[in-house]
């Protein structure tokens, strides 16, 4: 288990027992860490920087001597909506994210009312929402509210809908291909 302390811009690993120690520390990067998403395949962590309007990467295993690489958004904290390579890209306070099985990541990039995918060439576009959209459409004329989540499942990506008490779904990837015997 992963834990993200934002103030004091270190991450933690919780054990059994509670015992507590700094795996990497994000204050000598001038980092901040909002929350954590690790990688399907265990080879990296994403972390979520919602002020800095940024998400870097942290390769796995994490030690001090991790490395902490631009992953996508402004690594100077500027906001904004820019779709593009994912190293001049825009964000304006993206409160969540979900990395799929696919190695896509979606991003909840909540005061521009849309949901960001990046690709796995680091390629960020629009796939839904914006702040001049309404509720209840599909793709580019769907809205969300302020408040909003999202997690991959099973070739679709969930969202919550805060705002708009709604739960949502995005078709992704061919639901075949989820394997059925793991209910």
């Amino acid at each position: 288990l992963f834990v993200s302390y934002l103030l004091l811009k270190t991450f933690v690993l919780v054990e059994p027992g509670f015992t507590v120690k700094t795996l990497f520390d994000l204050g000598k990067h001038s980092a901040n860490a909002f929350a954590l998403y690790p990688d399907p395949r265990k080879k990296f962590v994403l972390a979520l920087d919602s002020s800095g309007n940024r998400i870097w990467k942290l390769r796995l295993p994490l030690s001090q001597n991790s490395s902490l690489e631009a992953f996508a958004g402004s690594f100077v904290g500027e906001s904004g909506y820019v779709d593009g390579p994912a190293a001049k890209s825009l964000f304006n306070r993206p409160q969540s994210l979900s990395i799929c099985d696919n190695g896509a990541v979606f991003v909840a990039d909540t005061r521009n009312l849309a949901i960001r995918k990046i690709s796995k060439d680091g390629e960020v576009t629009t796939i839904a929402g914006g702040s001049s959209r309404k509720p209840g459409f599909a793709g580019d004329t769907a809205r969300f509210s302020s408040e909003f989540s999202l997690a991959c499942s099973c070739g679709s990506l969930l969202i919550a809908d805060c705002g708009n008490r709604l739960i949502r779904e995005i078709q992704i990837d061919d639901p075949k291909s989820c394997d059925s015997s793991d209910s």
